[in-house]
């Protein structure tokens, strides 16, 4: 879950988190964590897939997504991070830089969501650290922890 490369790190602030698994910075970029996928808030067709695929209701799922994007705002809004980048695509198709996000300390918010039980692993493309996400998925919800809490 943490980084130790130690190469020079240009560092960031939070400013906003977006939802659970978006972010906008103090430079004006937005980020989308890599890997990672949290419920969605708010009506659109990824929630009408999510709903399908799911059997849950739209507005479970948007509950869900809502104590996602708290968590998020709780421990990381304000915070100083750094980036880094997978090998491949730099932007998805919203035009949101596609990274890592870490904390000041070299903890890793994007296994951080998941370790929490506030993400699953987004799969959909593959990535360096899918095996250790889906660790801590499965572990996370062995443990009920966060969204898979009784």
């Amino acid at each position: 879950m943490e980084n130790n490369t130690h190469e020079e790190k240009k560092f960031f602030i939070i400013i906003k988190v977006i939802d659970g698994d978006t972010y906008t910075l103090d430079n004006g970029d937005k980020i989308r964590l890599i890997g990672i996928d949290t419920p969605e808030m708010r009506d659109s067709e990824k929630l009408d897939k999510d709903a399908d695929k799911s059997g849950q209701s739209k507005e479970t799922i948007k509950k869900l997504g809502s104590l996602a994007t708290e968590f998020a705002r709780k421990n990381f809004e304000g915070k100083k991070v750094y980036l880094e980048k997978e090998p491949g695509e730099d932007k998805d198709r919203y035009g949101r830089l596609l990274r890592y996000v870490y904390l000041e300390d070299g903890r890793c918010i994007n296994a951080i969501l998941i370790e929490q039980g506030y993400a699953y692993v987004y799969d959909r493309f593959p990535f360096t650290k899918q095996t250790e996400f889906r660790k801590l998925f499965k572990e996370a919800r062995e443990n009920k922890k966060g969204l898979w809490a009784d």
